[in-house]
Parts: C-alpha cells; sequence; structure tokens
C-alpha cells in the first residue's frame, strides 16, 4: 500500500494540524511495511518509543485542527479509486 504525503500549509493555517497528522501517517506506514518485509530491519525499543510519540504527536495534531478538516480527511481516507 502506497500513500502520498500531502503538504501542512493551507489558507489562515486552517488545515496545517490535518497536514502534520497525514504525514506522520504516511512515515509510520512505511515503518511499518519496512518492519513487516524487510527481514533485515531492525528496531530498537529506543526506536519503538520514537515511533508511538510520533503516533500521539499525530493524533494531537489531528484533534487540533478544525472539524470540517478533521471530517474531510476521514472521509478522503474511506475514498478508494475506481478500478481500471
Amino acid at each position: 500500500m502506497f500513500i502520498r504525503s500531502v503538504g501542512t500549509a493551507s489558507k489562515a493555517g486552517r488545515v496545517r494540524p490535518i497536514g502534520t497528522c497525514s504525514n506522520a501517517f504516511v512515515s509510520l506506514q512505511l515503518r511499518r511495511a519496512e518492519a513487516d518485509y524487510d527481514p533485515s530491519s531492525q528496531f530498537t525499543a529506543e526506536d519503538a518509543l520514537t515511533l508511538i510519540a510520533s503516533a500521539e504527536d499525530a493524533i494531537a495534531a489531528f484533534d487540533a485542527g478544525p472539524i470540517e478538516a478533521q471530517r474531510a480527511f476521514v472521509l478522503f481516507l474511506g475514498l478508494r479509486p475506481k478500478n481500471r
């Protein structure tokens, strides 16, 4: 699964927290894929704690965003591209 990162800048910075959250989501998904599918990858306890902190920060950023942006982001995550 490949996910494209989105920018964090927007009109008056209103969507910045959602962009921060989505970028963290992408980064965390990539690290999970590395852990799941790359047998040579190794993670220390410190790595795991850093990734957990990143996830917690992403959740906090999402919660800080305007409700309209939160709804749009969640709706976007639920949309699937049409099979061609």
